[in-house]
């Protein structure tokens, strides 16, 4: 069960990814992360936006062609039920740059 949840996520990974790509040219989104629930009634949709300045206007624009992205999974996947998605934030990277930056400081300090 468990690779049939991590097809159908690659699947809406790579069916998202397309659809953002049409319909949000020129914005720099990535679909980072695409999390299945155990029954496949849900799916997280996690996307990083490179803009930090636009993040929240971005994901808004993302967040109203909800609509059209669970068009393209359909499109692309042969399940008979599709999860309800939701799309979230994904602030990993910028967390992991702070976490970076905060200890190449404090080594500069110790130098």
């Amino acid at each position: 069960m468990k690779q049939r949840r991590e097809r159908l996520a690659a699947s809406i990974q790579k069916a998202v990814a397309q659809e953002i790509m049409l319909r949000l040219p020129g914005r720099y989104v990535t679909v980072t992360e695409v999390e299945v629930s155990p029954d496949s009634k849900f799916a997280s949709i996690w996307l990083s936006i490179l803009d930090e300045d636009k993040q929240e206007s971005i994901f808004a624009e993302a967040e109203e062609i909800r609509g059209a992205l669970r068009h393209a999974i359909t499109k692309s996947t042969d399940i008979r039920r599709l999860p309800q998605i939701e799309l979230r934030l994904d602030k990993r990277q910028k967390h992991a740059q702070r976490i970076s930056d905060l200890t190449r400081g404090a080594r500069e300090k110790d130098s």
